[in-house]
């Protein structure tokens, strides 16, 4: 039987762009994802009553369409009570931790559940009235850190999605390292969008 060339051609260029798509995200192996976050201190933080910003990058690998590891940082920063005599004072922690994630579901939207846990530095800044010694007293600490969370996944490209998510972030410092209580841990909610991408 004979060909029609027209034929041919008109099924390979329908073909060509489809087939990378037909690789779904699961199969894709390494992971990054960024995100940015609107956090709210929780009642068990004394001395903060206003919420900070911030944001993560997390890298990964996925196991399977199941399960996930990452290794991930990020940047927040609140307003705290200053001690007596301070103008104001700020608090911001860097978060290093180990990730696990779990995924669940079929199609386009995915929910999963994860786990953090690692060490955060924290770090106290105030500013002084004037006349002090010092115009800023500061001090840094590291402390065990823990952020289990939940989220939602949503898949647009092949290797692209979408989520949303919240997490509970338990920084054990129990002081501010400016003569102020916190709370032991000090309990934070980031509600957090971000990107994900996935490569093999």
């Amino acid at each position: 039987m004979k060909k029609n060339p027209l034929l041919v051609l008109g099924f390979c260029l329908i073909a060509f762009p489809a087939w990378p798509q037909s690789k779904s995200i699961s199969s894709q192996k390494w992971v990054e994802q960024i995100d940015g976050s609107f956090s709210i201190p929780s009642a068990a933080t004394e001395g903060l009553s206003d919420p900070g910003l911030g944001g993560d990058i997390n890298i990964g690998y996925r196991f399977n369409k199941d399960f996930s590891f990452f290794v991930g940082t990020g940047y927040y920063q609140y307003g705290i009570a200053p001690s007596p005599g301070g103008q104001n004072a700020q608090l911001s922690y860097i978060p290093l931790i180990a990730i696990l994630r779990f995924t669940f579901g079929e199609g386009l939207f995915h929910p999963y559940l994860v786990e953090g846990f690692g060490g955060a530095l924290n770090t106290y800044t105030q500013t002084n009235p004037p006349g002090s010694l010092t115009a800023h007293s500061s001090q840094s600490q590291i402390n065990f850190f823990l952020a289990p969370g939940l989220g939602i996944l949503y898949v647009f490209a092949s290797d692209m999605a979408v989520f949303l998510q919240t997490r509970v972030d338990l920084d054990f410092t129990s002081h501010n390292g400016l003569g102020g209580s916190l709370g032991d841990p000090s309990v934070f909610i980031p509600l957090q969008i971000g990107i994900s991408f996935a490569a093999d």
